[in-house]
């Protein structure tokens, strides 16, 4: 049977410093070259995966921005692109406002942008940090962000307080309901006690990132995936199998059909390795 393996990025495969251990990295890249299916899914855009998975040959897509895109991870080619529409966009950011936050607009035009205000809160102000670290081409410092309303936008972002952003959250699914998919966590363990809400198309789930996937790669008979947060539940609902890792979220543990290490111990590495070889051979 031939199957196909998704792994979300943080709190998953990537150590609690947001790396990919070297014993992880050179497993993945055996079993990759050896013919096992793999990808990642993940709330990042492709370009800020680089410098945490580095060199690693993944041959298939990856499904990033909680599935607004479905993208080549060597070349950077979007296969396909979700993004909202320009309304929906002036009222997410009038009501980020409202609350005392700054938003933060992924955009996706002549190439992919990520426009940030000149004056960041403290949990802004490490999403800049952690940009600028990595060398994401697509971070753009405005004076402005309204300037840009108008652009393809594939992404909202809220980071402020808890109050505040479970407030905006609140009013958010007040005001759209269903037509949005919304996201709210805290930002464990990179900036504890700033809160994020993440504003994609409805269509922007990883479940549809994995529909895209089994389309472009119609020989997959299975899919298993490994995830910890709420965002991961799509996947998990469209997936053969789900496997959630230890530290995963009470919700995760309590949807997935096996749960395994945490993500300080590479579980989901030593999962492949034992699990994913045999996929890999019949490649």
């Amino acid at each position: 049977m031939t199957t196909l393996y998704v792994s979300d990025l943080d709190g998953t495969l990537l150590q609690p410093d947001a790396t990919l251990s070297e014993r992880a990295h050179h497993a993945l890249v055996e079993l990759i070259e050896a013919g096992l299916l793999f990808t990642i899914a993940t709330a990042r855009s492709v370009v800020h995966l680089r410098p945490h998975l580095r060199d690693l040959p993944l041959r298939l897509p990856v499904i990033g921005l909680n599935g607004g895109s479905v993208t080549d991870y060597r070349t950077g080619r979007h296969h396909s692109v979700e993004t909202l529409p320009a309304g929906v966009v002036r009222a997410v950011c009038a009501a980020m406002r409202a609350h005392g936050v700054d938003p933060i607009l992924s955009t996706m035009t002549d190439r992919d942008r990520v426009y940030v205000g000149r004056s960041p809160n403290g949990g802004q102000q490490w999403y800049v940090d952690d940009r600028s670290a990595s060398k994401d081409p697509r971070l753009t410092r405005v004076d402005d962000v309204r300037a840009h309303l108008a652009e393809p936008t594939a992404c909202v972002t809220a980071i402020g307080p808890r109050e505040a952003l479970v407030a905006l959250n609140a009013e958010l699914v007040a005001n759209f309901g269903a037509s949005l998919y919304l996201h709210l966590f805290e930002n464990t363990p990179y900036s504890p006690g700033w809160w994020w809400v993440t504003v994609g198309p409805q269509r922007a789930t990883k479940a549809h990132g994995i529909a895209a996937l089994r389309r472009m790669v119609p020989e997959v008979e299975r899919v298993v995936v490994f995830g910890d947060q709420l965002n991961d539940l799509p996947m998990f609902r469209a997936a053969d199998r789900a496997v959630a890792v230890a530290n995963a979220h009470p919700e995760v543990l309590d949807a997935a059909c096996e749960v395994i290490g945490s993500n300080t111990e590479d579980s989901v590495v030593h999962w492949l390795r034992r699990h994913g070889r045999a996929s890999s051979r019949q490649a």
